[in-house]
């Protein structure tokens, strides 16, 4: 028996044949949609390559515009070049012309307020075009640091010797540059820029002598010593020479080297007082008190009243015999109330004595006459440390490593 009745039966088909109809309709509609979207990405492509193509075309028109503007930019500079190149020819005939000094030590008499107004128009209008067009070589400012001297600008000058040294000018760059830097009593870079020019057989003696002072400064002893020993080889006959060198080594406890050097020094001069004073320390530390007495009493007897000699026989005494010691340092400081050596001296005597007053009494005047005495500075340190006064022992103690920050105490 059948489930469904005919009339269910022609109901139900009459339902699919709505449904398919329905079915062909949403087909329709489907196709028609993705007709329009393909129509639509159709337009969108040749929209999308169109704009493509205007922006190659503007990427085109881009680079060919920079590099025409590049071109006329290295033109430009090329031609700034020139101009600025043509200034500097200018400026070194007129330099030339006037006969002036291409060293940094014979630029000192001033110029002429004449000449004066032409070269500073000149510099003056170099630097500026140099500054704009962030132009320059370091030819220029080896004259600009002459002419900053000439102007008596040593810091200036600094400033364009250090550009120009930079630049790898040459060896007299880095001359110029340490006989600056000496000048404004740097002696940590003046040090630096000799030794890039120090190993040229043919550097001046003076230069030589401006490095071993800088590393005398620096308590760089070592290569204080070598190079005053290479001077002695150049020129026996220097006194100043010999009495660096023994005080180097003095400071390096080459004491047998320093007696030596001593002895060789008195052999070629005889009349000169200083070569036995620097000989009474070195010999006292070798244990020849002796003959440090009659180095001492032969200094004097050159020139009774030579400074260094008491000086120097009172620093021998500072640890054999205190008494002693005091009393020559105080004739030194009597002969020369401005030697802060001695005044260093007697704060390290009362230091020892625990006489912290008049420790700080010296200290403060070593300190006055030279404001860079890093010993005297951690004296003065173990001074207010011993008066309880830690606020400034600390101060002083900063001041000293600021100095000499690898002093070993």
């Amino acid at each position: 028996m059948p489930i469904f009745g005919k009339k269910k039966i022609l109901e139900l088909e009459e339902e699919i044949r709505s449904l398919n109809t329905l079915l062909k309709e949403k087909e329709g509609l489907l196709a028609a949609r993705q007709k329009e979207w393909e129509e639509r990405e159709g337009a969108l492509r040749l929209d999308l390559e169109a704009q493509t193509g205007e922006r190659d075309q503007r990427i085109a028109r881009l680079e060919k515009d920079l590099k025409r503007t590049t071109a006329d930019k290295d033109a430009l500079r090329k031609w700034a070049e020139r101009q600025l190149r043509l200034a500097f020819d200018e400026l070194k005939e007129l330099w030339a012309s006037h006969k002036l000094p291409l060293d940094y030590e014979e630029c000192k008499e001033p110029l002429p307020d004449k000449k004066r107004e032409r070269f500073a128009a000149l510099v003056e209008r170099l630097e500026t075009w140099m500054q704009q067009l962030n132009l320059d070589f370091g030819e220029s400012h080896l004259y600009f640091g002459l002419w900053h001297r000439l102007l008596g600008n040593p810091k200036a000058a600094c400033k364009h010797l250090e550009v120009a040294a930079g630049k790898a000018v040459g060896d007299h760059a880095w001359r110029m540059l340490g006989d600056c830097c000496m000048e404004l009593n740097r002696p940590d870079r003046a040090e630096d820029a000799y030794a890039h020019c120090i190993r040229d057989p043919k550097v001046p003696p003076y230069v030589l002598l401006n490095f071993a002072k800088s590393s005398l400064k620096r308590r760089n002893y070592s290569d204080a010593i070598e190079t005053l020993e290479r001077l002695i080889s150049l020129n026996p006959r220097e006194l100043e020479y010999y009495t660096l060198a023994t005080y180097a080594m003095g400071m390096a406890r080459q004491y047998d080297k320093a007696v030596t050097l001593s002895q060789k020094a008195q052999e070629i001069f005889p009349d000169r007082p200083e070569v036995f004073a620097k000989m009474i320390i070195p010999l006292a530390r070798v244990g020849r008190m002796n003959d440090a007495r009659l180095a001492f009493e032969r200094a004097l007897k050159l020139d009774e009243k030579f400074v260094e000699a008491y000086f120097a026989f009172g620093v021998a005494h500072l640890d054999k015999d205190e008494a002693r010691a005091k009393e020559y340092l105080e004739k030194a400081i009597a002969l020369n109330e401005g030697y802060a050596e001695a005044h260093f001296c007697m704060g390290t005597l009362y230091n020892q004595q625990e006489n912290f007053k008049g420790a700080l009494k010296h200290l403060k005047l070593a300190v006055k006459l030279n404001p860079d005495y890093g010993e005297a500075w951690y004296a003065m340190k173990s001074a207010y440390e011993g008066l309880r006064d830690f606020d400034k022992a600390i101060g002083a103690l900063k001041k000293a490593t600021a100095i000499l920050p690898n002093y070993k105490l």
